[in-house]
Order: structure tokens, then C-alpha cells, then sequence
């Protein structure tokens, strides 16, 4: 009975051993959008920590990679998404529930209710102002100011469907001032595919304004050129990316090894380092060259009803853009 007990414990060990073994070694593919940077540098410090496991890492607008996993629901590709939280609110029959080690270092509205995703970085949203082109005391300074016919012309943002970034810049404005405000908005605006030809033409003095995440003209500043951050007055919301599992994707085991990396501390780390971006993690300390938290005004915004409302809200967005 001794000698039968030892043998099983051996065989237990074994198979506990290769279970490990097996999770270190073989593929995981990773969704990404908001930041090819960070990205790629989660990428790679993944990989220098388990050097055993291919990734294959697939670049895109939220709405893009979105589309490629609805696309691909009946035989998924990907194993980790990591977009605007609104594409999880919006299809949480895509993602599988999931609940990472790093769980206790996130309060409840930072992830989702069934662990279906967690905050990864903050998304706030804010003008970028080239002031070259456009001084800084006459730059706009509030959501509204933006549907002033003095810059028509003057302003680009993302289309939001195919942006999440602008999405949640529609759905604010709509949020704060209704749809009339985003009729003026539309047409004073040039919508581009990318969001970051967003915060690159203002850069490069094409457009004098933009509307985009937070970490962007602080980026582009210190890259050497002339740009700026403008926080509305009205406030902003404090919105997040957010990072989940694909459900039924190919490599669950390497799947939940490289979303519990990307929700750690280090990870969360690479995010402030790479892209300026702050951390919805409190042990995480936000980027030096942005004012503190406490010091920007905030105002509430539901991301779920936003999500919920997506299809509604671009369809009255095309009516609107159809115009031009």
C-alpha cells in the first residue's frame, strides 16, 4: 500500500510537472489595439519570461480586431484581447470569464462583472493642440468649443467605427451636450481610419486640433514637437483599455499566463514607461509629466450604456457624417 502510494504521488507529480511544462511552451496570440508601443513591449518582456512560448501578435482598431473576433466566434484565432472596454461591454458573449491572480489588486469597477476583462490603462480623453498653428490661448477649451464654426476645418478625430478612442469621444459629447453639439462637431471636423493620424497630423501641423487619449501630446512634446494638452472644461471621464480572454480561443493555458503578466505590476509598469499612460492600479505611480489625478475635473460617464447604445449611436453618427 506504501509502495502504491509512493507511485501515485510520483505519477501526480508528473502529471502536475508536464501540466506546467506544457503551459510554458507552444503559442498564445495576442489582439491588441491602443498602442502599438506598449504592446510590443509587452510583447517582448513576455517572451524574455517565458522564452518558450511562440506570440503571435496582431496589431488593429478596436473596432477592427472586434470585428475579427465576431468574425472568427465559431473558430477562434486569438487567445488575449487587449482594446477600449467598451468592445467587452459590447460583446461579452466573445470573451470567457476569467479570473487572474492579480484579481485582489483590482476594486470591482475595474473589471468585469463576470472577470470577463480588467482595466489595463487609463483612456482619457482631451485636445491635443498643435500651437504653432493655433496659440494656446486660442485654442478650444471646452467639449463645446469644438462646434464653433471658427474651427472648421481646423480639427481631426478618428471615425468612431472604428476607433474605440472615438467612440468614447462621440458618446461623451453626446453625454455633456447632446446631439446638437455633435452635428456641429461633424461639420468641423476631418474624420480619419487611425487614431493615432490623429495626434500625428496635429503634430506635424496639419491640423491645429485633436481630439485624443492623454498620453499622446505629452508624447509627441517630448518627441520635440510643438503640442500641447488641453483637459476640457467641462471635465473628462475616466475611461480605460481594458484586457481579456478570447472565449474558446486555441491556448488557454498560455492565454491566462500572458493576461496575468499584462494585469501584474510589471505590467502595468511597461504601460507608464512606454506610452506615458496612467495605471488603474493604486501601487502603480502615474507618469511625472501629467498633472495628478486629483487636479483634473472628471465627469461620470457609464461605459456599459455607451457600449449598449453603440449601434445607435453610429448610425446616427453616419446620418450626421452623410451630411458633409
Amino acid at each position: 500500500m506504501k509502495k502504491l502510494l509512493i507511485i501515485s504521488l510520483v505519477v501526480l507529480a508528473m502529471i502536475v510537472s508536464g501540466s506546467v511544462v506544457m503551459a510554458q511552451k507552444g503559442t498564445v496570440v495576442y489582439y491588441s489595439s491602443g498602442g502599438a508601443k506598449v504592446a510590443k513591449a509587452v510583447v517582448k518582456a513576455f517572451g524574455k519570461k517565458y522564452p518558450d512560448i511562440k506570440i503571435e501578435h496582431i496589431i488593429g482598431g478596436t473596432g477592427e480586431l472586434t470585428n475579427r473576433i465576431k468574425a472568427e466566434k465559431d473558430n477562434p484565432r486569438g487567445d488575449v484581447f487587449r482594446a477600449a472596454v467598451e468592445a467587452f461591454y459590447s460583446f461579452p458573449e466573445l470573451f470567457a470569464s476569467f479570473k487572474t491572480k492579480e484579481d485582489a489588486s483590482f476594486s470591482s469597477n475595474l473589471r468585469g462583472k463576470n472577470h470577463e476583462f480588467y482595466a489595463y490603462s487609463t483612456a482619457i480623453q482631451l485636445f491635443i493642440v498643435n500651437t504653432d498653428l493655433l496659440p494656446e490661448a486660442d485654442a478650444p477649451k471646452s467639449w463645446k468649443a469644438l462646434g464653433d464654426p471658427k474651427y472648421k476645418g481646423k480639427i481631426i478625430m478618428a471615425h468612431p467605427a472604428v476607433s474605440g478612442s472615438a467612440f468614447r469621444q462621440i458618446a461623451q459629447m453626446v453625454h455633456l451636450h447632446g446631439w446638437d453639439l455633435v452635428a456641429k462637431v461633424v461639420a468641423n471636423t476631418n474624420f480619419v481610419p487611425k487614431s493615432r493620424l490623429v495626434y500625428t497630423n496635429v503634430a506635424k501641423g496639419e491640423y491645429a486640433v485633436g481630439v485624443t487619449e492623454e498620453s499622446k501630446p505629452y508624447r509627441m512634446a517630448k518627441d520635440g514637437y510643438p503640442t500641447i494638452a488641453v483637459y476640457p472644461e467641462e471635465g473628462v471621464a475616466m475611461s480605460y483599455g481594458a484586457v481579456g480572454l478570447i472565449k474558446n480561443g486555441p491556448n488557454p493555458e498560455n492565454a491566462r499566463l500572458l493576461a496575468d503578466f499584462i494585469n501584474s505590476k510589471e505590467g502595468h509598469i511597461l504601460a507608464v514607461k512606454v506610452e506615458n499612460r496612467r495605471s488603474p492600479r493604486a501601487d502603480v505611480p502615474a507618469p511625472k509629466v501629467m498633472p495628478m489625478t486629483s487636479e483634473i475635473k472628471f465627469f461620470d460617464f457609464d461605459e456599459e450604456k455607451a457600449a449598449q447604445e453603440r449601434d445607435e449611436i453610429l448610425k446616427k453618427f453616419e446620418e450626421l457624417y452623410g451630411k458633409k
